[in-house]
């Protein structure tokens, strides 16, 4: 995962060049539904443990995750 062709920069460009969407916005995926997924996650299949489990994010957590993420915005 260290390599340079497989960083998100790198991904991204890629995507672009195939036309193919790079965020979660470009595919109709509201940033809302992301961040109810992170609150929700741990209670949703609790037999499949995730850092979730541990950590499970408020809704500012969440939001800011999200943010941090980029995949709601256009690069």
């Amino acid at each position: 995962w260290t390599q340079p062709s497989r960083q998100p920069e790198e991904i991204r460009r890629f995507l672009s060049l195939a036309g193919l969407p790079r965020t979660l916005a470009e595919l109709g995926i509201q940033a809302s539904l992301v961040i109810e997924a992170l609150q929700n996650a741990s209670t949703e299949r609790p037999d499949k443990y995730t850092i979730l489990h541990k950590f499970p994010p408020n809704k500012n957590e969440a939001t800011d995750l999200v943010l941090k993420s980029k995949l709601f915005q256009m690069v």
